[in-house]
């Protein structure tokens, strides 16, 4: 496949009609496009697929019409956008076009599109253009670059970063290598399928009458459907498998490089626990010394007094005290109930009635004696508790004084430590975030061990059923030629699955090769590659296994690498069996790659040594680019260079843009 021409009307920032034409020259085989921000690069390479595949990757604003077009169009007027692709494939030109029409409703409150409309034409050998039937046109697109691969072939800097994790990549390798068709075979004749070839010949079964033999033909169908089920489940569980993984030991990753922030904010937690105690210590402090203040401040104030009192009432002569806690009142109780708590009768014993009258004398309000008493025992109590006030006030001051100033000290740190980790990784969220990652992890590999163990188990179950049927069904000749065709059928299953085994060894392994190979010329490292059984491709160090450590430099020549392995393999392929003159089983021609920004996260050591690659593995290379990252990768792109245009911005307006061709 070889891109010779893209046009463009009204397409976004491009008003009017606007033609690039790409190089096709075998040793020029390099178009370059250059251009500022929002001058439109990315806008051309959304045209791309837009027009091939009705898909608008754009980002704001979705609008396709050209800005100023649609700021004029009136009530009822309208406008159609166009893009037109004309490439070749297998030694025949497709022109390819898409248009949409748009145009202001009637009361004039918006613009309204019509769906868009495809049409496809080729030229034959006679150099008769022939039109492709509307509804087959999308299947001819899709024949040449199936949209599934498109991601692999026009891309951005952004999009290039997430190239090899995407969850097409298996079937990618498979549709450029060829291996969909074995693929598409082996699952159209899998005898462990209840709607397969297999499957559909042993519904036909004639069971006659045996309930026996139907039930168990009940069971093989339900149970080859419930396996399905398991298989369906197989690749999601590893790809969830594989993305947990990668999420942990990226969050283990981000941890040991943030040691010494981790450290930090440890200490910031722990300086903050502590300012709130000390904060909380002066509060108590100060409650407490109010708390005394008007609890014991008069009696300490007071003591002078309290104990000149005391002397004085200490130096005078007793006259008697009376019963303590006791009143008159509660004598002349007693007395007017006429028996003493002891149980003697008053009204009979006189003695005892006068006794009772002598104590009740002695009690206040008519005995000094007993107030003297409570008075002075009030006043010792008051002489102990301002004794320890004075100690209590100034412990609580020196508390005071001393959350003061380790309250400062803490302020102070936790100010310098804030102002260290201010911007840094929030490490106890990435903490967090790995635990989560660890438990997904964990929680999938159990669901693994059981859908591995259901599919054992359904497996047993099928076969042994399947050997009973075949017991069964042996009874008549109907019966004895489907199961004799099952076997064919099963036989070329097997044979397709040995050949596509053994195919996609040798294409993984040629694979592996050429990324190594490209990734040794790009990348200034000690690293290479490796790549799992779904084609997920990393980059390990050559000395110490696996490493964790990446960078965004890394990670686009990683997936450069990649993909140009992909495109080396398939012009490989398709170059060896031009030689011999014969069609190769695994890929019919090369593509071209279309690139956009491809070199935005890349230094300019590395931006060097991918474009020395580019043109020398490619069979054709587009690429936008901005006039800084063109600096450098004109170095060792500028010999290879067939095209070269321009995009201006229209009295620096975003939405009006020009293309001059340079080259």
């Amino acid at each position: 496949m070889i891109i010779k021409q893209i046009k463009l009307n009204n397409f976004r920032q491009f008003k009017d009609e606007h033609i690039i034409s790409f190089s096709t020259d075998k040793e020029k085989n390099v178009s370059v496009v250059l251009g500022s921000n929002t001058c439109g690069k990315t806008t051309i390479v959304g045209a791309f697929i837009w027009c091939l595949y009705g898909e608008n990757t754009l980002k704001e604003p979705k609008m396709l019409l050209n800005k100023a077009l649609e700021e004029k169009l009136t009530s009822y007027a309208s406008k159609d956008v166009s893009v037109e692709v004309l490439l070749q494939h297998e030694g025949r030109d497709y022109i390819i076009y898409r248009t949409q029409r748009f145009y202001r409703s009637a009361t004039g409150d918006g613009i309204r599109q019509n769906q868009p409309e495809l049409r496809v034409s080729y030229i034959d050998e006679g150099g008769e253009t022939n039109s492709v039937n509307t509804f087959d046109c999308q299947n001819v697109i899709n024949s040449i670059l199936p949209q599934a691969l498109a991601d692999y072939f026009f891309f951005d800097g952004e999009r290039i970063k997430k190239i090899n994790t995407k969850s097409n990549v298996i079937a990618a390798v498979r549709g450029l290598m060829g291996l969909d068709v074995y693929s598409s075979g082996m699952d159209h004749l899998d005898p462990k399928k209840a709607n397969s070839v297999i499957g559909k010949m042993q519904k036909e079964l004639d069971m006659g009458k045996d309930q026996e033999a139907i039930r168990k033909k009940g069971d093989i169908e339900r149970y080859k459907i419930q396996l399905e089920g398991y298989e369906r489940k197989k690749p999601e569980i590893e790809e969830s498998i594989e993305h947990w993984e990668t999420k942990k030991n990226d969050y283990a990753q981000i941890i040991k490089n943030n040691e010494d922030v981790k450290k930090a904010q440890e200490l910031k937690e722990k300086l903050e626990k502590e300012e709130k105690y000390y904060a909380n210590a002066i509060v108590t402090s100060e409650n407490r010394l109010l708390s005394d203040f008007n609890n014991n401040a008069c009696k300490f104030f007071a003591l002078p007094l309290i104990k000149k009192a005391m002397s004085v009432l200490d130096s005078a002569k007793d006259e008697g005290e009376g019963i303590p806690k006791m009143h008159a009142d509660s004598i002349e109780h007693i007395v007017q109930r006429g028996y003493c708590i002891c149980g003697c009768d008053l009204t009979k014993n006189q003695g005892a009635l006068e006794h009772v009258r002598y104590e009740q004398n002695l009690l206040p309000p008519q005995h000094i004696g007993t107030e003297i008493r409570d008075f002075k025992r009030e006043m010792k109590t008051a002489i102990s508790v301002s004794q320890m006030y004075a100690d209590n006030v100034r412990q609580d001051y020196n508390n005071w004084l001393e959350s003061q100033s380790q309250l400062e000290n803490k302020q102070k740190e936790l100010k310098e430590v804030s102002e260290k980790i201010k911007g840094q990784t929030n490490v106890k969220y990435i903490e967090e975030k790995y635990q989560e990652a660890v438990n997904q992890l964990n929680r999938y590999l159990t669901s693994k061990e059981g859908n591995k163990a259901g599919i054992i188990d359904l497996n047993a179950r099928i076969a042994e059923l399947e050997r009973d049927i075949a017991r069964l069904s042996a009874t008549n000749d109907k019966n004895r030629k489907i199961m004799l065709y099952c076997d064919y059928a099963e036989a070329v299953y097997n044979w397709f699955k040995d050949y596509y085994d053994t195919s996609e060894k040798e294409v993984k392994k040629e694979l592996l090769d050429s990324i190594n190979d490209n990734f040794k010329k790009m990348y200034h490292g000690s690293r290479k590659i490796i790549m799992d059984e779904n084609y997920k491709i990393t980059p390990v160090s050559t000395d110490e296994g696996y490493d964790l450590a990446k960078s965004e430099g890394l990670e686009t020549v990683t997936n450069f690498s990649f993909i140009l392995g992909l495109v080396e393999l398939a012009r490989k392929k398709a170059t060896v069996a031009e030689e011999e003159g014969k069609e190769t089983d695994k890929v019919t021609e090369p593509y071209p790659i279309v690139m956009d920004a491809p070199f935005s996260n890349t230094d300019a050591e590395h931006i060097k040594n991918i474009t020395a690659r580019l043109p020398k593995v490619a069979e054709q290379v587009i690429v936008f680019v901005m006039d800084k990252d063109w600096d450098i990768a004109k170095e060792r792109l500028q010999d290879f260079v067939g095209s070269q245009y321009v995009i201006e911005k229209v009295d620096n307006k975003d939405y009006d843009s020009i293309l001059r061709r340079e080259i």
